[in-house]
């Protein structure tokens, strides 16, 4: 157990309870303490007892102690000094009852000659004396030795403390003047944060409003790619359609092609017909004339005829015959033209 929760738990005590028993125990334990050095650390425990049975821990930072700390140290200093007081009176009362049983103790005041014997030995000088118990002369120096260095160490921990708290007055001292450069960053702060806000308003509005126009740009895209899909469809289908029109076009066009060009063939064919006609035509007009002069002087021959070319002249009649059936052949031939008729 440290001893500066010894020395709390002895200041929890009135003064009047302490014993022989436990002041002798305390005393040993300081001076066993005092001859062996042992330096107490910067954070000391301090338990102490109150009505025997609830204990209270509590731990000093002694690079930084407030006024509340610096006061309970101080009274636990004045607890050391008065409890080194109760000691060294303790220790007295232990070294006069040893003194007296050294010096009484093994004598016996019915017997005379046993007090012959005392008073004998009594004038014999401090040499023949046999010691009971140790001296406490010692312990006691040992534990003032001991509470003189606590009281130093105490001592300086406390000017330390003083001069600590000197450096927190002055920063606090320092810190209240910068309590009105503070208060305006404050309300600069709170006029930000005003303005962060109202802008924060501002965008969860324009935020909300944008993914309304989203969510309805979503639904208008989703329509009219149903309607571009249906109308895909429909295109798809129209062109299928048009492929097959295209191609029926062709056929019919390839078709018209072929007729035109049999159209042209036989244009062809009947101009040239209608050609060979023609001329076929005109030299049968031509024979036609010859035949007619030849029927017109033949009339004028029959008019007329002179008694000696009567009976040289051939009958006409044997020689037209067959001029005029060829005549009549060859028109039925052209009756084969369009249209049944002859061309002039």
């Amino acid at each position: 157990m440290p001893l500066s929760q010894q020395l709390c738990t002895m200041t929890a005590y009135p003064k009047n309870g302490y014993d022989a028993t436990y002041l002798e125990r305390y005393s040993k334990k300081m001076a066993t303490d005092g001859a062996g050095g042992e330096q107490p650390s910067q954070i000391q425990t301090l338990t102490t007892a109150v009505c025997g049975s609830i204990e209270m821990k509590c731990e000093f930072n002694m690079d930084n102690l407030s006024k509340p700390e610096l006061l309970t140290l101080l009274s636990i200093m004045e607890g050391e000094l008065e409890a080194r007081d109760l000691v060294i009176e303790a220790l007295r009362a232990r070294r006069n009852e040893a003194f007296i049983q050294e010096r009484y103790g093994h004598y016996s005041l019915a017997d005379p000659f046993l007090a012959l014997q005392r008073d004998f030995e009594s004038g014999g000088g401090e040499k023949g004396r046999r010691a009971v118990c140790a001296s406490p002369i010692a312990v006691l120096e040992a534990v003032m030795a001991h509470c003189k260095r606590m009281q130093e160490r105490m001592s300086a921990q406390l000017a330390a403390a003083e001069s600590r708290q000197k450096k927190l007055e002055q920063e606090k001292a320092q810190l209240q003047s910068l309590q009105p450069e503070h208060r305006r960053l404050s309300a600069q702060l709170k006029d930000e944060r005003e303005k962060n806000k109202h802008m924060v308003s501002m965008l969860v509005r324009e935020c909300k409003q944008l993914s309304a126009r989203v969510a309805e740009e979503s639904q208008r895209f989703q329509e009219l790619s149903a309607r571009l899909q249906e109308e895909g469809r429909t295109s798809g289908r129209l062109g299928e359609e048009l492929r097959a029109e295209r191609q029926k076009g062709q056929q019919m066009e390839a078709e018209m092609e072929k007729q035109l060009w049999e159209l042209d063939t036989e244009r062809e064919q009947l101009r040239a017909r209608l050609s060979r006609e023609e001329a076929r035509s005109a030299e049968l007009r031509e024979e036609s004339d010859g035949l007619r002069r030849r029927v017109e002087e033949l009339r004028t021959e029959r008019e007329a005829p002179p008694p000696a070319a009567a009976a040289k002249a051939p009958p006409p009649a044997k020689e037209a015959a067959p001029k005029t059936h060829g005549f009549c052949r060859r028109g039925d031939r052209s009756s084969d033209l369009p249209g049944g008729r002859l061309s002039n």
